[in-house]
């Protein structure tokens, strides 16, 4: 039996929630009748998400932190640099998700971080400063990464 791939054919959104207000809420006494709710026409979501807003979305969900635009820079220039990695590339093509995600993809993504701290000092200092961050950038770039290069999508 040949397994199915869903990707790019089912759409989940994540949402977070954050605690607004707590306390209790209270209904005046007030006689009358109610209107029935009225339906709504379904929102069409966007055929596909930007692979950079897919490692986001997942970072946001393992990283409690505020998460900055100049993280976000980070993050894009990280995963464009892991992806035109030949090594990258193979591994993905090669091993099962697990050995890429545990074995493969933190080595070189270790070698790529530091490199590009060298490079761009500043930049890079609060992803080295923070380790819960450090990690939640990897493994949400490790996932979303896998999946392009083992299915071979360029964007």
């Amino acid at each position: 039996m040949t397994p199915f791939d869903l990707d790019n054919k089912i759409k989940l959104e994540y949402y977070r929630l954050e605690k607004t207000f707590e306390g209790s809420i209270e209904l005046k006494d007030k006689k009358g009748v109610l209107d029935p709710a009225k339906t709504k026409k379904s929102v069409k979501m966007d055929s596909q998400k930007d692979p950079l807003d897919v490692v986001i979305s997942a970072i946001n969900e393992n990283y409690k932190g505020s998460f900055t635009d100049a993280d976000r820079v980070l993050v894009g220039t990280l995963r464009e640099k892991l992806k035109a990695d030949k090594k990258l590339r193979k591994a993905a093509k090669v091993d099962g998700q697990q050995i890429f995600e545990k074995n493969v993809f933190p080595k070189i993504f270790d070698q790529t971080a530091q490199k590009s701290y060298i490079e761009s000092t500043e930049t890079y200092t609060s992803l080295f400063e923070d380790q819960t961050k450090y990690k939640a950038i990897m493994t949400a770039l490790a996932k979303e990464l896998y999946r392009e290069l083992r299915n071979g999508q360029e964007v």
